[in-house]
């Protein structure tokens, strides 16, 4: 969610018309530009000449130092609102809000047959490559930056160890979940080889979960694992000092931003003891398989 208000016009948030800076007089530039720069133009957001020697221009924008949430969600669509008051003073308002949810569930349902005291490795995972290194390759009178990429993995890692009871009525798991997550975007960082070329490597970051248990099922009973959560919240708020303190009127002097992330992993487990003698076929299933 992020609600905000600017005084200024329609051009691009943090640049003015064209992409020309807002900014003070003491730009170089020559007189005759600062017309363009500084005029009545959709770059400002307040304007007031009192047709003497008072020329009062001004512009407010409430921007963040980085991105609110996550890369799935951007801050278009909402409400865009436009007000523009023309007389003696000209003042032209900006109103943006936006809200947006998403909720995704999924089930992954994979089967395993495991013998009894045996280990079990079971793995979903997604693969993500990355550029680690890079190789230079030297020719006539020039240099190649040669990338190394690498792969790194995402995603959920279950191994699990069944010991059946000597009646064969319980199941001993032996389990140990692992929850790897890959933060995005992937940090990057540009340096310099040895032949002055400028290169871009990057330092993928995983976070891991863990989880080890030990616990008895009966035969077709089923467990489940939880605790296994992330919570993000970010709160944001940019506005002009003193005005945006003020009640009610600090509405039009700020704005704010909230992003909240919620990730649950639960797992089920159903442990089905299997004895193969029990799924044999007959005598009679055998002789009436061989007359057909």
């Amino acid at each position: 969610e992020d609600i905000g208000v600017h005084f200024r016009g329609l051009g691009p948030p943090g640049l003015g018309v064209n992409g020309q800076q807002f900014n003070d007089f003491g730009d170089p530039a020559q007189a005759a530009e600062l017309a363009s720069e500084l005029g009545r133009t959709n770059d400002l957001g307040a304007y007031f000449d009192d047709g003497q020697d008072g020329d009062f221009r001004a512009r407010m924008e409430n921007l963040y130092d980085r991105q609110l949430g996550s890369d799935e969600f951007r801050g278009s669509g909402g409400l865009s609102f436009q007000w523009t008051f023309l007389d003696d003073m000209q003042l032209e308002l900006v109103l943006r809000a936006v809200s947006k949810s998403e909720r995704i569930e999924l089930v992954t349902a994979p089967r395993l047959l495991v013998a009894n005291s045996a280990r079990s490795h079971l793995a979903v995972l997604n693969q993500v490559s990355y550029v680690q290194d890079f190789d230079v390759e030297i020719a006539q009178a020039s240099s190649i930056a040669d990338p190394v990429v690498r792969v790194t993995h995402e995603g959920v890692i279950l191994d699990v160890r069944p010991v059946v009871s000597a009646d064969r009525r319980f199941v001993t798991m032996e389990l140990r979940p692992t929850v790897a997550r890959l933060k995005r975007p992937i940090a990057e960082r540009v340096t310099t080889l040895g032949s002055q070329t400028s290169v871009t490597i990057q330092l993928p970051e995983i976070e891991y979960q863990r989880v080890r248990t030990t616990i008895p099922i009966p035969d077709g009973g089923t467990v489940m694992l939880g605790g296994m959560k992330e919570i993000e919240r970010q709160d944001y708020a940019s506005g002009v000092p003193i005005l945006n303190k003020v009640p009610i009127l600090s509405a039009l002097f700020e704005r704010k931003g909230t992003f909240v992330s919620n990730r649950k992993l639960l797992i089920l487990l159903k442990a089905d003891i299997v004895i193969p003698s029990e799924h044999e076929p007959t005598e009679a299933e055998m002789a009436a398989h061989a007359a057909n």
